[in-house]
């Protein structure tokens, strides 16, 4: 189900379900209990009514809905039986985005079980995997894995300035960004889907084990990665610099960003007791 909650008071402003997978005024067939995790979501960058989600239905099969908020209906879904290895069980996805700016594809991340299991090379290697889908179609077009590990969050990049050297800015070649659960976010290019560069390990002081990224933002002219992790780290990368360079907290202080999820930035200092 999706809800609408206020950005003040988190106070449901419809009062009900905008749309649910239970609902018979959907195009779907009513199925009780059909979708039974929806792992992402992300709205479409240019028609704010149409939202994608991801996750798996009762038999285990990963599948992708489109959904119209203003009508309140399903306007296209897709089951995709073939993502995950053969004799892998149940295969779900925790991430999913659209691209930017145009909103053709739209990439999801997968993940085996529930998406809770968080084993290195289980189920036939399905943790880690990407697949970029035709946003009309939902028909997988590319598929990749450079982790081992789940991907919680995808990105796409949400810059339109030319950094490629020539061409209009609704062209202009995005980037996409993965965390994993393996401590690191792994960067492709947005149009070839080839991968680019990944940041360091991001690991416990305490123990060594990997330290959990739990949000990231692309800065508005795409130059510059933060990443916020829940041991209260916040990493400023340097794009330009395939990720070698770690900006410093002083200079990333004035770096405005497209997207503001990381808990720990600038612009609420003061908030928590120690960054």
């Amino acid at each position: 189900d999706i809800l609408e909650m206020s950005k003040d008071d988190t106070n449901d402003i419809s009062k009900r379900r905008l749309v649910t997978s239970n609902n018979n005024s959907n195009r779907t067939t009513n199925r009780p209990g059909t979708e039974t995790r929806s792992g992402g979501l992300d709205i479409h960058p240019s028609l704010p009514h149409l939202y994608a989600t991801s996750g798996n239905d009762d038999g285990g099969v990963v599948i992708i809905r489109i959904w119209d908020f203003k009508r309140r209906i399903v306007l296209r879904e897709e089951k995709q039986p073939s993502l995950g290895a053969a004799g892998s069980g149940t295969t779900t996805s925790c991430a999913l985005a659209w691209s930017y700016p145009d909103g053709r594809h739209i990439c999801v991340g997968l993940a085996a079980g529930d998406g809770s299991d968080n084993g290195a090379s289980v189920a036939g290697g399905v943790n880690g995997t990407f697949v970029i889908l035709d946003a009309e179609s939902l028909q997988v077009i590319h598929e990749d894995r450079r982790s081992k590990k789940i991907l919680r969050h995808i990105k796409y990049c949400r810059s339109t300035t030319d950094r490629g050297g020539g061409g209009d800015s609704a062209s202009v070649s995005s980037i996409i960004g993965m965390a994993s659960d393996d401590g690191r976010v792994y960067i492709h290019d947005g149009t070839s889907f080839k991968f680019k560069w990944k940041t360091e390990r991001l690991v416990e002081q305490d123990d060594g084990s990997n330290d959990v990224i739990t949000s990231f933002d692309f800065s508005s002219d795409g130059c510059f990665l933060r990443v916020a992790t829940a041991s209260g780290n916040l990493i400023v990368y340097s794009v330009d610099d395939d990720g070698g360079h770690i900006v410093s907290a002083t200079t990333a202080r004035d770096i405005s960003w497209s997207t503001y999820t990381c808990p720990f930035n600038w612009n609420i200092y003061g908030l928590w007791q120690q960054l």
